[in-house]
């Protein structure tokens, strides 16, 4: 990728970035973002870079990212710590897609509870306000 004709363009940058990037091929990084931007897995507007997908390009324009970033903002804490956290949650078998939806999985010992409510006719609810009553 590397190129034998080179132009020298100085940049003003934030301390913290030039901070970031002390030691590192900066010159090798915006060619590798060029090319991800001819490639089309980056798309940039003039202000921001966004990230490319096969089914469009990720933006805050997007209402499914507006209201996961919305619910990340609820909790404390921003859409990358949530997806950390999502894909943990997928990789520790606490979440499951089965016929193409999101479950939660449930733990042994709830199923078998929700089982024994169902074979005796007992809401499930019901009865575990009543378990948490007498503890």
């Amino acid at each position: 990728m590397a190129s034998s004709k080179t132009k020298v363009k100085p940049i003003r940058i934030a301390n913290e970035t030039a901070d970031y990037f002390e030691g590192k091929a900066l010159n090798r990084i915006v060619e590798s973002v060029h090319h991800l931007l001819e490639s089309g897995e980056l798309s940039f507007d003039g202000e921001e870079i966004k990230i490319c997908s096969e089914k469009g390009v990720y933006t805050e324009n997007n209402p499914v990212l507006e209201d996961i970033g919305m619910m990340a903002e609820l909790f404390g804490i921003d859409t990358g710590e949530m997806t950390e956290q999502f894909c943990e949650m997928l990789n520790d078998g606490l979440l499951t897609v089965s016929k193409g939806k999101l479950e939660i999985v449930m733990p042994e010992w709830a199923e078998r509870f929700e089982e024994t409510c169902h074979d005796r006719c007992m809401d499930v609810e019901r009865t575990m306000e009543g378990v948490l009553k007498r503890l």
